[in-house]
């Protein structure tokens, strides 16, 4: 049985995956996500909202946020994207947009999240994103 469990541990360690669907990435994060090495499942609050929304139960007024950067200096494929959260008696609300690209390339996601507290420890998040990708090559996906 122990030699068992230590080969779960082992596995799971060792193959751990990131479970998303579609692209499996966000295209903005947060200057404080950043400066922790992008580390998203540590913070909460309204920054959040970009990555893990069962954090955002730590919010307890309304708030709004925008973040943006340019990666390898390079100004068309700057992410932006602005965000709002609102607590309320059943849970909180977040509301997201994200633009990424330029005219020959560009990706466009709202997303909704919810988040609601079950006990002191434990909180729940689920988020749904409408992606928009157009490619002028490829087209709309």
């Amino acid at each position: 049985m122990k030699r068992s469990f230590i080969i779960k541990i082992l596995f799971f360690t060792v193959f751990h995956v990131k479970m998303t669907a579609q692209i499996g990435f966000h295209i903005v994060n947060s200057a404080r996500s950043a400066a922790m090495g992008n580390a998203t499942s540590a913070i909460s609050g309204n920054h959040a909202l970009f990555q893990n929304p069962a954090a955002l139960i730590n919010v307890s007024q309304p708030s709004a946020i925008i973040a943006t950067a340019i990666p390898y200096g390079i100004k068309g494929l700057n992410p932006i994207g602005i965000g709002a959260v609102k607590p309320t008696n059943s849970g909180v609300f977040g509301l997201s947009i994200q633009h990424l690209g330029f005219d020959a390339l560009k990706q466009q996601t709202i997303g909704l999240a919810f988040a609601k507290r079950f006990t002191e420890k434990i909180s729940l998040g689920i988020q749904f994103d409408y992606i928009h990708f157009k490619s002028i090559d490829y087209g709309n996906l």
